[in-house]
């Protein structure tokens, strides 16, 4: 007895809103990648705004990045 082999679905692409669009573009156009020394062990590593994480476990504190945290959006 054989067997069709699987093969791999194409995902379903739902309609753009166009209030998510422009709002995740306001958000990307915000952010800048920046580079730096790792702190642990001193390999290159990138980020976003000067928050950096390494593979080794070193993170720079968050008081580091260029621009400010946005603010926590309240609990439901």
């Amino acid at each position: 007895m054989s067997r069709k082999p699987k093969t791999a679905s194409t995902p379903v692409q739902q309609p753009l809103d166009p209030e998510r669009a422009a709002a995740a573009a306001e958000f990307l156009a915000g952010q800048e990648i920046t580079r730096a020394d790792c702190g642990g062990c001193g390999a290159e590593v990138h980020g976003i705004n000067g928050r950096y994480a390494c593979p080794c476990g070193w993170v720079n504190h968050w008081s580091q990045g260029h621009r400010e945290l946005p603010p926590m959006e309240p609990a439901d």
